[in-house]
């Protein structure tokens, strides 16, 4: 008995020894963890923050992001720029892993934004395009970087 038991804990030593895990992948691990209980849903909620375009320009942006009974994401968002604050719905919303693509339409209709971005330790954050309506030319691009608001919080 004693030589089982002296077996199974050489066993268990080498097979720890066999699994290098890093701080880093431990934090990585988490973060997967986080974003994906129950089919993503880490990324369900409101996050608020802020954006800053290529040329120097930046305001407030915040988006709401709810999965749907039938598994389907969708969401809306509020940001500010030179004629004050905007709000639409998301028209698309993608989800893998903790990396997220989300686009929509300006108010106005005449530009599309596409938003990319990553499920961080720190919070949520990414690049983000604007191209002309109908067009494959990019206007403006630039960064955005948002944590999760107040539970329950609505996007005011």
């Amino acid at each position: 008995m004693q030589t089982k038991l002296s077996q199974l804990a050489v066993l268990a030593i080498c097979s720890v020894a066999l699994v290098p895990v890093s701080s880093q992948a431990l934090n990585a691990a988490t973060i997967l963890i986080q974003a994906n209980p129950a089919g993503n849903q880490g990324f369900a909620g409101k996050w608020e923050g802020t954006y800053a375009s290529a040329d120097g320009g930046s305001g407030k942006v915040s988006f709401i992001l709810t999965k749907g009974e039938n598994g389907k994401w969708r969401g809306s968002i509020k940001y500010t720029n030179q004629d004050g604050e905007q709000a639409a719905d998301f028209k698309t919303i993608q989800i893998a892993g903790t990396k997220f693509k989300a686009e929509f339409q300006s108010s106005a209709g005449s530009v599309e934004i596409t938003l990319e971005g990553e499920l961080q330790e720190s919070g949520f954050e990414g690049t983000y395009s604007v191209l002309a309506k109908d067009s494959k030319e990019s206007v403006e691009k630039g960064t955005w970087k948002t944590a999760k608001g107040s539970a329950g919080a609505a996007n005011k």
